[in-house]
């Protein structure tokens, strides 16, 4: 048997089957290119994967299409077509065993809130108010008691946020104004292409069966057109030339191959594509990251997922959860898109805890967890507990489902997104949000196939706008 090693030239590699990776092997393939994707699990799609029980289909959490990309819409819309589904984006807030919308659009200004519940924020937040003049917030929980009142605050958003991030109002900073105390990730509004947003700014659309289906569709529409998938595979060297990736050392069961690539495109992690592209690069960078960032907090998401055999009884997308007595924290209800996700007559919900690595959640087992669900569900009257006929548990370790690029907005970060964007042949599409990865992969085949980076460059500016090239 002979011990040299396998060695290849190839167009471009891309590293990851998440939406980025897929996007940018679906605009490359349909141009021609053939791309080798490589990816280290077994399927593709990442956390936009379906997931499938009997009849049900489910995602991976709660999963909102945006369309507010143009371009992004238009890829969904074109390999989706009539599978692409409008639906009502109707989410409630669930505080204290009442459901309150988040939008006057369903029942008016008060959003079914009781006009008792109207007149005690009202009195609260003229208390709060005067204590702000008198004394300046210190944190975050003040600046918003003060802004918007203490039981207003509780009712809107608090405990949900405090659950979503995993950090208490109380730990962060007073922000200097309202601007920088909205996450920009929370409204579509702010992000990119502003001026084309109005064709699709009150637009939701879901795919039929499950964002599976994207990368499903994506997937097989790459593989017609020429793009190589090799799974459960890993890259183990890169070696450099000057400006430019030389070869990338590639591993799976069968063996190692050494590529030769013209083009790289990634959406791995920056640390680790750090240290891949640069030895000399420490993890101890990330870990100073997460030391000084509270958004740095490591997290664990857990999806307890219930089928019934009944109705949905409520008619939201979603619910957004802040009654601290609860421990859950945000509720999907498949039923509301539209779609074919979830039988006609039954209901299947997602609930999600978003846990710190303290959290007495994770120590409990499945059937556990499923009787810690379905008792606060039935607490809210979500559900009828002798209706649920089944029901499984996904957790999902280092998945913070709160990250956005202000978590990126550091010195460590940045320093990562310079050492990994010096290789003039190398595109880096990790992103925070499937429709921002999905751009960004498009963007990255575009810039490939036109042969001007800048297209990149211009897209990672936009994308994430904290940053700017070294």
């Amino acid at each position: 048997m002979s011990n040299l090693k396998k060695v290849k030239k190839i167009h471009t590699i891309i590293i990851g089957a998440g939406p980025a990776g897929l996007a940018a092997a679906y605009a490359l393939s349909k141009q021609g290119v053939a791309p080798l994707i490589i990816e280290k699990s077994k399927s593709a799609g990442g956390l936009m994967q379906s997931l499938h029980n009997g009849e049900y289909i489910m995602d991976i959490g709660r999963k909102e299409l945006y369309t507010r990309l143009p371009k992004v819409d238009i890829l969904w819309k074109e390999i989706l077509e009539n599978d692409y589904i409008k639906y009502d984006h109707r989410e409630g807030i669930l505080y204290q065993g009442k459901i309150l919308e988040t939008c006057s659009t369903w029942r008016g200004m008060r959003r079914g809130m009781p006009l008792g519940l109207i007149w005690r924020c009202g009195i609260d937040y003229s208390i709060e108010f005067l204590k702000g003049i008198l004394k300046p917030p210190v944190n975050y929980q003040e600046y918003w008691y003060k802004n918007r009142g203490k039981l207003l605050s509780k009712i809107l958003s608090q405990g949900f946020e405090e659950k979503f991030k995993g950090i208490k109002w109380s730990d962060l900073p007073s922000p200097k104004n309202k601007k920088m105390a909205t996450d920009g990730d929370q409204n579509p509004d702010q992000l990119l292409d502003l001026h084309v947003l109005e064709h699709a700014k009150r637009t939701w659309r879901h795919p039929a069966k499950g964002t599976g289906q994207i990368c499903n569709l994506l997937l097989e529409k790459s593989r017609t057109a020429g793009a190589t998938f090799q799974f459960e595979s890993h890259v183990s060297r890169i070696t450099t030339c000057g400006a430019r990736i030389d070869s990338i050392d590639i591993e799976d069961e069968s063996g190692a191959t050494t590529y030769l690539p013209q083009h790289v495109i990634s959406s791995t992690p920056a640390d680790m594509m750090a240290q891949l592209l640069d030895h000399n690069f420490s993890s101890r960078q990330k870990k100073k990251q997460e030391q000084e960032l509270p958004s740095g907090v490591p997290m664990t998401t857990i999806c307890v997922y219930l089928f019934l055999d009944e109705l949905p009884h409520f008619p939201h997308v979603w619910l957004k959860v802040t009654s601290p007595e609860l421990k859950i924290g945000r509720v999907t209800n498949y039923s509301a898109f539209n779609g074919r996700m979830v039988p006609d007559g039954k209901t299947c919900l997602c609930i999600e805890y978003f846990c710190t690595s303290s959290d007495s959640m994770l120590s409990l087992n499945d059937k556990q967890l499923y009787e810690h669900t379905i008792d606060e569900c039935a607490s809210a009257s979500l559900i009828d507990i002798d209706k649920c006929v089944d029901f499984f548990v996904l957790k999902l370790p280092n998945a913070k489902a709160a990250i956005n690029w202000r978590d990126w907005d550091n010195e460590q970060h940045h320093e990562m997104l310079n050492t990994i964007n010096r290789f003039d042949n190398f595109y880096y599409i990790n992103r925070p949000g499937t429709d921002k990865a999905t751009y960004a992969g498009l963007e990255a085949a575009e810039a490939i196939l036109s042969q001007n980076r800048d297209i990149h460059f211009k897209e990672m500016a936009l994308s994430l706008p904290s940053w700017r090239p070294a």
